[in-house]
């Protein structure tokens, strides 16, 4: 599980008082994202952020019989997706964005994420099927309640681009959003299976208490979440955002994260996370 330490970054986050709302009523939480040049607290944020694709004490057994000299070649070019070659600069943006609302439930909303999506990728330029972010959280601690929650989020992104008025990145991730209560399943299971080939036990033992809620019910609420760059967004947009015909509209939570230049950042953390590994 991820320490406090690692959600330092998070305190750039910045919940503001701005009273958003879908063109059907539906209320929607703004972050505005502002990183400071806190070397300390980048640093902490990229060895995180590369542990969702291998462990550190795996990085130096893997570089062993290949061509690259240091840690920082091999994870450029084996682990991380491509930074120029397409479709690898997408693939970076969409893992970014998951990573960045997992830690923001994590920290502030004490959810517990299973940090798996990344892990066992063979091609490295491809998104990771199923859903985006799992978030746990048990009602009382060492026991099994009714009122234990499931969330799974959706999560779309664009760091850089053009403002399009006509079209809202947190209406894809509602629309995609829909799809999670099929695959929910699956993403379970894979999540469990990659934890327990890790030696992760007690980690997968928690995601069990979610695979059957005929036998053991609890409370599901998805989420969607849009994580954009202020040049490609505008408050027009919510003007064609509806969660109308959503399964679960009632319930669902929408996030909006929004910082000046997320492009920026998100290359600076992942030069960071191959440079300082």
């Amino acid at each position: 599980m991820s320490a406090k330490s690692d959600f330092q970054h998070i305190g750039w986050l910045t919940a503001t008082s701005s009273t958003f709302t879908t063109s059907d009523g539906r209320p929607v939480s703004h972050w505005k994202f502002a990183a400071t040049t806190e070397t300390g607290v980048w640093s902490t944020w990229a060895k995180h952020f590369c542990s969702h694709y291998i462990p550190d004490a795996m990085i130096d057994q893997l570089r062993k019989g290949t061509s690259h000299k240091t840690r920082a070649e091999f994870l450029r070019a084996l682990i991380f997706p491509d930074d120029k070659n397409p479709p690898g600069p997408s693939v970076r943006s969409g893992d970014f964005c998951e990573v960045l609302v997992a830690d923001l439930l994590e920290s502030d909303f004490g959810f517990y994420v299973p940090r798996t999506r990344f892990h066992q990728k063979s091609i490295r330029n491809e998104s990771t099927k199923g859903s985006d972010v799992i978030a746990i959280k048990f009602n009382s601690p060492g026991s099994i309640s009714s009122e234990d929650l499931l969330a799974i989020y959706e999560v779309k992104g664009k760091l850089t681009g053009k403002l399009e008025q006509e079209s809202s990145r947190l209406q894809d991730a509602i629309n995609d959003s829909c799809k999670d209560d099929m695959r929910c399943a699956e993403s379970l299971n894979a999540a469990k299976r990659r934890l327990l080939e890790e030696g992760k036990e007690e980690e997968a033992n928690i995601i069990e208490r979610f695979q059957n809620a005929t036998d053991t019910p609890y409370d599901y609420r998805p989420g969607a979440a849009a994580v954009i760059s202020s040049t490609c967004w505008s408050i027009k947009q919510l003007d064609v955002t509806t969660c109308e015909g959503h399964p679960y509209a009632q319930v669902l939570h929408l996030m909006l994260i929004e910082a000046d230049d997320f492009m920026s950042v998100a290359s600076e953390l992942y030069r960071l996370a191959a440079d300082e590994a």
